[in-house]
């Protein structure tokens, strides 16, 4: 009988030491010979309880934590090291942050907060009107910030979308560039703005035919070529035209904005619209939608 309390007791006392030894959730027992780090988790200012917070060492995953009701982590007995703390979420932004975790050392207040991500969504349609395949892009500041993959019915998505202002822009030959919501230069463009979680539906862009550049060039050889150059405004574009047999030369599709036109004749220096030797004394040309210039 005696045995069997001393089973019962021991048992008793293992059941004691398990409970006592587990974390509570989002937390992981501290080791005092090793690094540690302590912080929350937030997700559009609340707390991302049941997130997962990954954390690697050199790259190497060593960690998986479940974010705790009140958004709050605690990771122990990491050896010394480069970190990184990455929460990610389908529906959220990506964020990583770095630490270096020297021996014993105890971070505390590593705060990490993230937003919920946002989705654009819309069609592209050719000058008549129909669906056309084409790509189109975010722009932040001049810089593309996405892109999406194109679709032969016209319709585009591009999920997972940092909050914060925009343009949008599509681009597909033959047409020229157009920027929502209906602009052939960016300096045109209309910025919009997408909060966090944010789904913005209904984006129409309607490519325009480019215009049509044609031009003579006098006492011209075989093999003679000219391209022209944009320089600032859009994408950059760049386009070249042989010149005929009777001198002539002709462009189409060409997108709205300014260009340089070179010319480029075998066994002869190449010269610059309109009959310079230098790029930089070169005359811009000023090209609009759907315009017929002659040169």
């Amino acid at each position: 009988m005696r045995f069997r309390k001393s089973l019962a007791l021991l048992s008793l006392v293992g059941l004691l030491t398990l409970l006592v030894a587990q974390p509570a959730p989002g937390e992981e027992a501290e080791q005092s010979s090793f690094a540690s780090i302590k912080g929350r988790v937030t997700i559009d200012g609340r707390p991302a309880s049941g997130s997962k917070l990954r954390i690697r060492r050199f790259e190497t995953l060593v960690r998986t934590i479940t974010i705790g009701a009140d958004g709050r982590y605690s990771a122990g007995g990491l050896v010394p090291g480069y970190y990184s703390l990455e929460v990610s979420s389908p529906t959220v932004v990506d964020i990583l942050l770095y630490e270096d975790l020297s021996d014993g050392e105890k971070v505390t207040g590593y705060d990490l907060a993230t937003v919920s991500s946002s989705v654009v969504s819309g069609y592209v349609s050719d000058p008549n009107g129909r669906p056309v395949s084409a790509s189109v892009m975010l722009e932040q500041s001049a810089v593309v910030a996405s892109t999406f993959s194109r679709r032969s019915d016209g319709f585009f998505r591009i999920p997972d979308v940092m909050p914060g202002e925009y343009r949008l822009l599509a681009d597909q030959a033959p047409f020229q560039p157009v920027w929502w919501p209906d602009a052939n230069s960016p300096f045109g463009a209309q910025y919009f703005e997408l909060q966090p979680g944010q789904t913005r539906r209904g984006m129409r862009l309607r490519l325009n035919n480019g215009a049509t550049i044609r031009g003579t060039v006098s006492s011209s050889v075989p093999g003679t070529t000219v391209t022209i150059f944009s320089r600032e405004g859009g994408p950059s574009y760049q386009d070249t035209a042989e010149v005929g047999s009777d001198g002539t030369w002709q462009m189409t599709g060409v997108p709205s904005r300014s260009y340089v036109v070179q010319f480029d004749a075998p066994g002869m220096e190449q010269q610059w619209w309109p009959g310079q030797l230098v790029q930089e004394w070169a005359t811009e040309l000023e090209v609009g939608a759907g315009h017929h210039q002659q040169h």
